[in-house]
Formats: C-alpha cells, sequence, structure tokens
C-alpha cells in the first residue's frame, strides 16, 4: 500500500472516525483506525465494538490530491498517528506499508516510521440492510 495525498483533507477524516474509538478496550486492536486503500480511495473504520465509523476519501475528491501507487490495508494505533499527522511540516504527505506491517510516514524533510497491525485481524463491521439504511454527510453530524 502507497499513497500521496493532502494532509488536511486525510486529517478531517481521520478525526471523524475517531469518535468511535476508545483508548480503553479489551481488544487492543480496536484502539487502532483501520485504513483501506483501493484505486477508488481511501476508507477509514474506527470502532469501540459498540460503534463503529467508516468514511470514504475519493480518489477524484480534488481536495484530497490522492495520489495511489499501489492498494493495501494496515491498522494503526488512532491516537499517536492522528499525532504524527497533525505534526507534519508539509500540506502533502506519503504512506507506505513496508515490510512486517510498518509503515513508512514521509512529508517533506519529516520521516517516521510505525509498526502497524494486519487489517484482516479487525473485526468486520455488520452489513446494515439496505432497506432500513440511513446515509448522513459527515459535516451534517458535527
Amino acid at each position: 500500500m502507497k499513497v500521496t495525498m493532502n494532509r488536511s483533507a486525510f486529517m478531517q477524516e481521520l478525526q471523524t472516525v475517531q469518535r468511535a474509538i476508545s483508548s480503553k478496550t479489551t481488544i487492543p486492536i480496536l484502539t487502532g483506525v483501520k485504513i483501506v486503500l483501493t484505486e477508488r480511495g481511501l476508507t477509514l473504520t474506527g470502532s469501540n465494538a459498540d460503534i463503529s465509523i467508516e468514511t470514504f476519501l475519493a480518489v477524484d475528491n480534488e481536495k484530497a490530491q490522492m495520489l495511489v501507487e499501489s492498494a493495501g490495508s494496515i491498522v494503526l494505533q488512532a491516537r499517536f498517528f492522528s499525532e504524527i499527522i497533525r505534526r507534519l511540516p508539509e500540506d502533502t504527505f506519503t504512506m507506505e506499508v513496508v515490510e512486517n506491517e510498518q509503515v513508512a510516514i514521509t512529508s517533506g524533510k519529516a520521516n517516521f516510521m510505525v509498526n502497524g497491525l494486519d487489517a484482516d485481524n479487525y473485526p468486520h463491521l455488520p452489513v446494515v440492510e439496505s432497506r432500513d439504511q440511513l446515509k448522513l454527510s459527515a459535516q451534517t453530524l458535527n
């Protein structure tokens, strides 16, 4: 997985899913944010086992300025990862999963190597029946 994108657009989506992530949980992987990158865009998922929030940032979103080099997925510790992204020096950053679930984050002269977890171990969200589904933009809930 490798992607370059606008930091502020990504932070907005990350902050949205972080609302569902608890720092105190019996399932350690739930302190993380699940990141899934496809050629269509980036999906972020946060959950505390009771509440789950999932957002999608599309490749064709001009604000995101997203360049997808390779698809993939990873789970990163949400609070720590958020602090790194927030303090990056440039407007864009690159995130790349390297060997052993490690993630390289670069922006300008800043380089970070963060340990991640296998996204396959993240609990699957329940499938909601489409007839009972309600879709709202995240901005509506702010």
